[in-house]
């Protein structure tokens, strides 16, 4: 009698185990723990892992269940925010453009399939650019009216500020027509080299209607911290006599105005932009590329960390930045410079 309930006992205990290896993954192996997927754009494929419930019921290692887990997983690394990676891929090694690319927008109530164009700046979409830099960088919109001021100032405060507007939409006109004809010189004439391109985003419909949401510039520029590129486009010959004469350090590109407009924002377009100037400054012959961005860690905590995440770093300037020490260690390794009373930081990358 006392042998069969040893052996009644040792049964139930074997039941018991089975039923907690079925309903509670054992923790040395996990049940098909994937890694979550980070914010890069080629993510490594995650390890999976077989509990012991995989092997009961689902065979051995060429199991379908495996090979369709794998698949699934493979298929959501090949998209960063609706945006299939091989774009990014594609334009980083200097894709010829326009380039299209299909944009699965998860969000969207209408369409969530969306066709985009990444392209040159050309004379037809430069009006829409100059919108977008107004928007960004102007003074005030043109539809804004000065409240709280004497009534007999507020007529003038409002015409200055439909003035500085108009002067800034006529700077940003003019530079922007320069570099479109600078970039289209260059490609008829070889030995003009390229130094100067304009790149826009613009979303596509099924009537091949273009809207320009976004745009980006790269431009060569002497590596100098405390300066920004100039409105204008300055000749390749007159770059070159300051650099001989020792007044500037030999030009190397440079990443600027990168826009996206309000209701793109957040969709990883920007990033888009950013690998096809890269790939420009590759197609042109260089393995780096240089930007500022705002200083500031609320207003351009956004854009600081889209560079960041790229692999962009602070370029140091030991003796400048000496002079931030009373603001702190973290103030010295950021690259912070004041460029015309405005604190940007200076970042670099190697594209190689």
């Amino acid at each position: 009698m006392g042998k069969a309930c040893r052996i009644r006992a040792i049964i139930n205990a074997a039941i018991l185990w089975l039923l907690l290896a079925l309903h509670c993954p054992l923790r040395a192996n996990g049940f098909l723990s994937v890694r979550p997927i980070g914010n890069e754009f080629n993510a490594k494929p995650p390890v999976l892992r077989k509990s012991i419930r995989y092997f009961l019921f689902n065979g051995g290692k060429d199991s379908s269940v495996l090979e369709d887990v794998n698949a699934n997983v493979r298929s959501r690394n090949l998209f960063y925010k609706g945006v299939a990676n091989q774009v990014v891929e594609d334009l980083q090694n200097g894709v010829q453009l326009p380039y299209d690319f299909e944009y699965f927008d998860s969000f969207s109530t209408t369409s969530r399939k969306r066709r985009i164009r990444i392209k040159h700046l050309e004379k037809e979409e430069v009006n829409q650019a100059v919108s977008l830099c107004l928007k960004e960088y102007g003074s005030y919109p043109s539809n804004t009216r000065v409240e709280n001021v004497d009534k007999a100032s507020a007529p003038l405060k409002n015409l200055m500020n439909d003035f500085d507007n108009f002067m800034f939409s006529f700077v940003v006109l003019l530079g922007l027509d320069q570099r479109v004809e600078r970039r289209k010189k260059s490609e008829i004439d070889h030995t003009v080299p390229p130094d100067h391109n304009v790149i826009c985003m613009c979303d596509v419909d099924d009537e091949e209607n273009e809207t320009v949401f976004g745009m980006a510039e790269i431009s060569l520029q002497p590596a100098d911290p405390a300066r920004t590129s100039p409105p204008f486009v300055i000749p390749t010959g007159v770059k070159n006599a300051f650099v001989s004469f020792g007044l500037w350090t030999k030009p190397v590109p440079y990443i600027s105005n990168v826009l996206i407009t309000n209701d793109y924002r957040g969709k990883g377009f920007s990033k888009i932009l950013m690998a096809c100037c890269e790939g420009l400054a590759k197609a042109w012959g260089y393995d780096e590329a240089y930007l500022h961005v705002d200083a500031d860690r609320r207003s351009g905590a956004p854009a600081q960390g889209l560079y960041h995440s790229l692999g962009y770093i602070p370029v140091i300037d030991e003796k400048y930045n000496q002079n931030f020490a009373w603001m702190g260690i973290d103030a010295v390794n950021r690259g912070l410079y004041i460029v015309d009373g405005v604190a940007l930081l200076f970042l670099n990358k190697k594209l190689r």
